[in-house]
């Protein structure tokens, strides 16, 4: 009000080019006021921005860590994994440390499963396509899940998503139980008959001085003296290939002994994999152990299987932690990128016992332990048909009496043996 008051002053006073002037003037002084008055804003603007970075220790040079945590952050949401259950070691759980081959992939899948994440899960993986996920069920471990359905992006060589549905069995809610006290849902009966079971097994046979790899021991013996093999029509569908047919009814084929030793491995606090390829001629279905940092092929179903009408000795342990060789050997096959490599035998049990022989070895404890009554076993790695003539070595080393003899299998390679003198 009183800047226009002054103006109308002076141009009632004077005219022409003075009032021109004064009027020109006096625009020229009300304009350049503005740069002033907005550089003081923007000053005012900057010291906020500057009070704001250091109250948040954030700086224009972090901008760039802060997109890729936001990313990171974007990845964990989907899953809504907490932050702390993050393990760097685990690839697969963000887009930014993605899963590259099948087996990476398996694991971060059963790690969010087993975790509690709701269906469906995401995986990130880079290198793998479509045809790795047709039929994932053979593949991953589905002793306590079902994977029942993902969504791929099939835009090959980049970081792409899979949300993998899956549904948990009757073996998870027996675990859950036995493990965390977990009431088991209502209806699932034989949960509860697998809970109880494995309960028995623990107290019994299970304690806490037991080192890791006796504890592997007490499961294979405890599988194998309390199943039998279900010949009538193996491949059929049925309990035999469950847990529930080894561990409740006692008989089962490969796929039974093998999930219910992953089972109990994982109640003992083991490290345990289930893996799914092929014996001789058919499907087959065993386990992987890791001791004190290395992994082991263990066979359950081949250790019952070979001697079951071998009269003198229960079960073999010649199927207790092999290498993979050793597997191939005896005519095991998979897909190893989906599986831990075996290339140790610091536990392999004839290893452990000084019994793991190559042919002169094996000629030479023969040759030592011709009594009578007594039970001779060994594994030996260069194994043939041919050149292991069982009954020719007895005789040349001078045995009078009866004997029999057994072998775990006739392939070349890896094999255990028997014989029994009477």
């Amino acid at each position: 009000m009183n800047q226009n008051r002054g103006l109308n002053l002076i141009l009632h006073k004077k005219g022409g080019i003075i009032v021109a002037f004064l009027i020109g003037a006096l625009i020229g002084l009300f304009f350049t006021g503005r740069p002033d008055k907005g550089y003081e804003e923007s000053s005012s603007s900057k010291t906020v921005s500057q009070e704001t970075q250091e109250k948040t220790g954030t700086t224009e040079s972090q901008a760039e860590g802060q997109t890729a945590d936001s990313d990171q952050a974007d990845s964990q949401a989907e899953n809504k994994l907490p932050d702390y259950m993050y393990d760097a070691n685990i690839k697969g759980l963000t887009s930014e440390n993605p899963a590259t081959n099948r087996l990476e992939y398996k694991e971060a899948l059963s790690y969010l499963v087993m975790n509690g994440i709701e269906s469906p899960v995401t995986v990130y993986v880079n290198g793998l396509g479509a045809e790795d996920f047709k039929d994932e069920n053979k593949y991953i471990n589905t002793t306590f899940f079902k994977a029942t359905k993902n969504d791929f992006d099939t835009n090959q060589g980049k970081v792409v998503s899979v949300r993998v549905s899956y549904a948990f069995n009757e073996n998870y809610y027996a675990y859950m139980n036995v493990m965390n006290g977990d009431p088991i849902p209502e209806g699932e009966d034989r949960a509860e008959q697998i809970a109880e079971a494995v309960k028995a097994f623990l107290e019994t046979n299970i304690n806490d001085s037991m080192s890791d790899y006796e504890k592997e021991i007490a499961i294979y013996s405890y599988l194998d003296l309390n199943n039998t093999y279900y010949h009538d029509d193996p491949f059929s569908k049925g309990d035999h290939h469950e847990v529930y047919g080894a561990l409740v009814n006692h008989v089962a084929v490969c796929s039974g002994y093998a999930r219910a030793f992953y089972l109990l491995a994982t109640c003992c606090g083991l490290e345990c994999d289930l893996v799914t390829g092929r014996g001789i001629n058919a499907g087959h279905e065993w386990n992987m152990v890791k001791l004190d940092g290395k992994w082991y092929n263990v066979d359950v179903t081949w250790a019952d299987t070979c001697v079951e009408d071998f009269d003198y000795v229960d079960y073999s342990l010649g199927y207790l932690n092999l290498t993979d060789q050793d597997m191939i050997d005896t005519g095991h096959t998979w897909d190893a990128r989906a599986y831990h490599t075996a290339d140790s035998r610091d536990y392999n049990y004839h290893y452990l016992q000084g019994r793991l022989f190559q042919y002169d070895e094996f000629c030479r404890y023969v040759s030592e332990n011709l009594y009578y009554g007594n039970l001779l076993e060994c594994s030996v790695t260069d194994f043939d048909m041919n050149r292991y003539d069982i009954s020719g070595i007895v005789k040349y080393y001078g045995y009078r009496g009866t004997w029999n003899w057994r072998v775990s299998n006739t392939s070349t390679g890896y094999c255990t043996i028997y014989i029994y003198l009477y």
